[in-house]
Parts: C-alpha cells; structure tokens; sequence
C-alpha cells in the first residue's frame, strides 16, 4: 500500500513479479535513473499536452451532447479516443518511470492499441495489465477456449461485460464492456474460416484498412465508455453520422486551440507509427548523449509552447 508509483491506476503488477522486487535494497543506479527519466517526460508528453489539451474540447460537447451537432459531436469522440489513450497510457509511463528510478520494474501496459489488426489484438494492446488479470483470473478458470464453441462464446461475454462493471456501476460501462463482447465473438465465429482469408490478410493495402476500421469500431464503442448516461450515449451515436451540417467546429473555443487538437493527433499519429516500426526508445541506456538530450531538449521546447492554458485535469482512471 505504501509503493505510490502504480497504486492508484497501475500497471496491475502480479506479486510474483512485484513484491520479490520490493524486499531487494535497491540502491541509486544512474542506468535506472536514465531509463525512469525516459518513461516519465514521455509520460508527461501523453498526459499534459496530448490528453489535456484534447480535454478541453471533448469535455464541452460531453457534458451538453444535446446542444450540439454531428460534426461536433464526430469530433469530440475521436478527440477523446486519443484523450484516454494518452491519459491512462501517460499515467502508466508515469508510474513505469518512478518505478524504474527506484529499481523496480513494472510490466508494460500499453503497446501502441490503435496499430492493432484486430479487436483482439487491441486488447493484447491496450492496458495489458487489467486484460492479461482477467485472461488468467476469470477466462481462462472459466475454461477459456479449451471447452466448446457456445460455452466459449458465453466466457468472452462474461469477461467483457464483468471488466465494463470493474470501472463502474454504470449501465454505460456495462454496454462498452458488452459491445467488446460482440465483436470478439463476432471474430471468434470467422476464425473457422480463417484459411480462406488468408492470400487477403497478408496483403498490405487490406491490413491498412484493417487497421483503420477497427480503430473506427474502438472509437465508435468510446462514446458509451464516455458519456454520462446511455441516453447521452443514444443522443450521440444518432447525431454523430450527420457530419454534413455546417456548423462552427470550435464549440465556443479559440479556433487556435482546436486546430492545435489536429495537429497534436496527426503528431501522436506519426510517432506512433514510426516507432511501432523502428522501436525508436529500445535499449534507451545505449543511445548516444546527443540522441537523448535532444530528445529532452525537443520535449521542454513542446512544453513551453504547447502547455495546456486550463484548470489541471485529473487521470481519467483516478475514478476507478
């Protein structure tokens, strides 16, 4: 109780790998400290100029969904997949670096989730430490995949919708964690005729579009994860495919801190899929000083210019 780094949030550590570590005497190691820095400024990066700038607009539409269009309300929801990404992932790093200056290792929590080909590959992804605990504590005590194709089919429902109930006693958590559910099993049906989609899967230009499509179902499924009740939900997803009515996109904001939330995402984006291919930050301790004090020079540049001019917003996962 007493270790603060991933107490509130995570990662879920398993004792087996934690509390070993936690009876070492660990003393400053300057490799540890240059690591932890690592994950901590890119942490901060997630957090405070992704999250907490893309806050400012989702939370405006979130809060009235019925004052505002479908464009708007498009907007915000895909603002906010980026949002809860780069909050809990952020908080995660956060907590991975303090963790790591102390001598302790912590498991990885999240692997780049909107790159996925897959709704399960999204969850092999996407908070690794909540979704390997009910893999191994409740999927797979349940029988997992070792019993038949109906039984199976009941255990990923009950997965899903009991990890939607773990964030909060919401009917809106209950549908998200529901609505995995199906696309899982949905998946889990085509399987069987996985062989005829073969020659189709490995080519490039359809994993592409993979790729896309089901950050489109993961985005489109945050809405019931983010609204404050099914019925704001309701009023969203009837609203948000009618992207074609003029309407002033700033909801009320400066037009240079919504044009900041595109360029932010388009950043985030191009990142992202460069270091899913080239791994940039692997063997960190080995990179030379010139790579890494441009790395910190470029990220206190980013701060200053592109700090968030609102009320400091809380970890999204604090509330659960």
């Amino acid at each position: 109780m007493s270790y603060f780094p991933q107490l509130v949030a995570g990662p879920i550590e398993r004792a087996s790998n934690l509390l070993p570590q936690l009876k070492k005497n660990n003393g400053f190691e300057f490799k540890n400290f240059d690591i932890g820095m690592k994950f901590i400024v890119l942490g901060l990066l997630q957090k405070v100029i992704v999250a907490d700038n893309l806050a400012a607009y989702v939370n405006v539409v979130y809060e009235r969904p019925e004052d505002f269009h479908g464009l708007q309300l498009f907007l915000a929801t895909y603002f906010f997949a980026f949002q809860i990404y780069c909050d809990f992932a952020g908080y995660s790093n956060i907590a991975i670096g303090c963790a790591k200056i102390f001598g302790v290792d912590l498991m990885t929590n999240f692997r780049r989730p909107y790159l996925s080909g897959s709704i399960g590959e999204f969850w092999q992804r996407w908070h690794i430490s909540l979704s390997t605990w009910f893999r191994d504590y409740l999927y797979i005590p349940l029988g997992g995949n070792r019993v038949g194709l109906l039984r199976n089919l009941f255990n990923i429902a009950t997965v899903f919708v009991l990890s939607g109930l773990w964030h909060g006693a919401n009917l809106t958590f209950i549908f998200w964690g529901g609505i995995h559910s199906v696309y899982l099993i949905f998946e889990r049906l085509i399987s069987f005729k996985k062989k005829s989609f073969q020659s189709l899967v490995k080519n490039r230009v359809f994993s592409y579009l993979r790729v896309l499509f089901i950050f489109n179902l993961v985005t489109l499924t945050w809405v019931f994860f983010r609204a404050d009740s099914l019925s704001d939900a309701w009023i969203i997803v009837n609203s948000i495919f009618n992207v074609f009515d003029p309407v002033d996109l700033t909801v009320g904001l400066p037009a240079y801190q919504v044009s900041l939330c595109f360029l932010i995402i388009a950043s985030l984006l191009f990142f992202e899929a460069l270091n899913e291919k080239y791994d940039f930050f692997n063997r960190w301790y080995e990179k030379s000083l010139g790579f890494k004090l441009f790395f910190y020079q470029s990220s206190l540049l980013v701060f200053s210019i592109l700090y968030p001019n609102q009320a400091k917003v809380d970890f999204i996962y604090f509330q659960f």
